[in-house]
């Protein structure tokens, strides 16, 4: 089963709050995941941004039955069910249209919506902050495609530069070689693992069509071409604007005197995003949440 949204999780908080104690929210959390049998890798997992999903959304689900007067906070990370609540338990499902039935809530949801979208208002099933990651891998899946465009207008040689420069930003040897523009017998760039220059890493990029594969016989050639250069453990990166094919990855995979790593053409623009090569950062998002320690008197 797929991990219920912060609306489907309403009866299930409240439910957990239901015998009328005070509950810490680590404990209402641990009660709703047995209650729905929820797995540690559905518990556990995290989106992009680090946030652990579950958690994101049970603490959506309090903050929003609290906004309907459904339950209430009387102590730090901590929740109690109201008669508000009790009501909502009998009814045969809950979820945001039966919370507009309270002032509190409806006064909420309108202030929310006078700052959103009208596509943002009509999806509810995301919490707040899903919302934006969302919105910012849909950002990043059209820059991706745009970096793969831009690379093909240019020659094969400059994305030789590129790959390189990328290998460098992910913190490979400060001392990369390019070599020369007909290649090097299969080679196109070495890169000095270490500052000495005793253990090379050999490149290999391949300015293909996205939507090409790259075979069997191509990374064969590659890693014939590291065994002329020096006979022993190589180490070998092999990046394209392509894809690999399953034979291609099987083969790299039964290596055993030989190391290479394979990039395609969608990790390729995930790592310059990343490592920022080719790219600049047009707007910084903060989130801001409460924080619940500065607020707490001492006694």
């Amino acid at each position: 089963m797929s991990l219920p949204t912060y609306e489907e999780l309403y009866p299930y908080t409240l439910q957990s709050l239901s015998d009328g104690l005070p509950k810490a929210i680590k404990e209402i959390r641990e009660e709703v995941a047995n209650d729905l049998k929820l797995t540690q890798e559905q518990i556990n997992f995290r989106l992009e941004s680090g946030i652990i999903q579950y958690n994101n959304r049970i603490a959506w689900s309090l903050s929003y039955l609290k906004q309907a007067g459904a339950v209430t906070s009387p102590n730090r990370g901590t929740y109690r069910i109201t008669d508000v609540g009790y009501k909502l338990l009998k009814l045969d499902f809950i979820d945001n249209s039966k919370l507009m039935q309270f002032e509190s809530f409806r006064k909420f949801k309108n202030k929310s919506h006078e700052e959103k979208s009208a596509e943002d208002i009509n999806n509810d099933e995301e919490t707040p902050e899903e919302a934006i990651i969302s919105k910012v891998e849909l950002i990043d899946a059209e820059l991706r495609e745009d970096i793969l465009a831009k690379i093909l207008e240019n020659s094969p040689f400059y994305f030789e530069k590129i790959v390189l420069k990328l290998l460098n930003a992910m913190g490979y040897g400060d001392g990369s070689l390019l070599t020369a523009k007909s290649g090097d017998g299969g080679i196109d760039g070495i890169i000095n693992e270490d500052p000495l220059g005793f253990h090379n890493i050999y490149v290999q990029a391949k300015r293909w069509n996205p939507s090409s594969t790259v075979g069997r016989p191509e990374i064969q050639k590659f890693k014939g071409a590291m065994d002329d250069k020096y006979e022993g453990l190589n180490q070998g990166v092999f990046i394209t604007t392509a894809k690999f094919s399953n034979e291609a990855k099987e083969y790299v995979n039964n290596l055993k005197l030989a190391k290479i790593m394979l990039i395609d053409g969608e990790r390729l623009a995930k790592e310059m995003i990343r490592h920022k090569v080719g790219v600049n950062v047009k707007q910084v998002v903060e989130i801001h949440a409460i924080d619940l320690d500065f607020f707490t008197e001492d006694e």
